[in-house]
């Protein structure tokens, strides 16, 4: 209805800023927070091929946010929460009680989680290339894609150790 109501037109009009308040070439890409990790890997790394999984992944648009923002060190964790927002006293790790509970003392650096969580995760990766190796190479393919690999599988082709 803006186009045709003179209130909501002036409303609108009023919120988008004119063109001698908008930054010449400004993106998100040069916003402090939300660029930090695009700046941080532009360097070494190739961009399209970088974010090629997650254009060809067909994730809802909330799951890319979250993605995203993960990557931004932008989730709201103790850390963000007692730094940025002030609404916490003590940004430490809930787990390990030692460092600032950020998304990337999560990922790598608990140690609480060094133990068990991490080693789950890597074998959960390294598994979906066991498979994809397996099927390559005509080796059977373990049934299910939660069970452990048997440790060693060969054929006349190549042998895989699991594990080692």
């Amino acid at each position: 209805m803006a186009p045709t109501d003179p209130l909501l037109s002036e409303c609108l009009r009023q919120q988008k800023p004119t063109k001698e308040e908008e930054p010449e070439g400004l993106s998100w890409k040069d916003k402090p927070l939300h660029g930090m990790y695009h700046r941080q890997i532009e360097e070494v790394a190739d961009i399209e091929k970088t974010y090629q999984w997650l254009t060809k992944a067909g994730l809802k648009d909330s799951t890319e946010a979250l993605i995203m923002a993960a990557e931004e060190q932008a989730l709201s964790t103790r850390a963000i929460e007692a730094r940025v927002y002030h609404t916490r006293q003590d940004p430490r790790c809930r787990l390990c009680g030692d460092a600032p509970e950020t998304v990337q003392h999560i990922t790598a650096g608990c140690k609480m989680l060094a133990g068990k969580a991490y080693m789950e995760r890597h074998n959960q990766v390294a598994g979906i290339v066991y498979r994809n190796i397996c099927t390559e190479y005509g080796l059977e393919v373990p049934g299910t894609r939660w069970g452990t690999p048997p440790k060693v599988v060969e054929n006349k082709q190549a042998k895989i150790l699991w594990d080692f």
